[in-house]
């Protein structure tokens, strides 16, 4: 696994689950737009605590009213 890597851009990828990040001890920066990811495929992004800056653009999040 690549622990230095500080960008990672998985956009415009099919993904429907975030998981496996926690070995990425450095990544600062993820792109998962343009995705199938719903709210529960994004419980792997707490793996991550490195994390500043997350795209989750354009995906099937649905929005709480």
């Amino acid at each position: 696994m690549c622990k230095k890597l500080h960008t990672l851009n998985l956009s415009h990828n099919k993904i429907k689950v975030i998981g496996g990040l926690e070995e990425l001890v450095s990544l600062e920066n993820l792109n998962i737009s343009s995705n199938f990811v719903e709210a529960d495929g994004l419980n792997g992004l707490l793996d991550c605590p490195s994390l500043t800056n997350v795209d989750i653009s354009e995906n099937l999040i649905e929005k709480k009213e």
